[in-house]
């Protein structure tokens, strides 16, 4: 997850800051799992391992569910604009568009 997250950043990220953006989303990254490992550890003391699990398991369903649909998001904005770019491609595209509006 952050890999990904990292090499999309690099892409996007202007030269002369990548180094201070790459440098935040690993610290970010980094705390979070920290902070989660301490609090589903408090959980796990307090309530049990079986508690802990299904709520460390929650949390990361919730943060797919709501990441996955932003990356698709993203994904297909990044395509619909490459095949704008490309004279072929944004034919058949702008062809496509067309047809669905009938």
């Amino acid at each position: 997850m952050v890999y990904g997250g990292l090499a999309t950043l690099n892409e996007a990220a202007p030269e002369e800051n990548r180094g201070s953006m790459t440098s935040a989303v690993l610290v970010l990254s980094y705390l979070f799992s920290g902070v989660l490992a301490i609090a589903l550890g408090a959980l796990a003391t307090a309530l049990g391992m079986a508690a802990a699990a299904a709520t460390g398991v929650l949390v990361v369903a919730v943060l797919a569910a709501i990441t996955v649909p932003l990356a698709l998001r993203r994904a297909r904005r990044d395509v619909q604009a490459q095949a704008r770019r490309t004279p072929g491609v944004r034919d058949a595209w702008v062809a496509s568009r067309t047809a669905e509006k009938v």
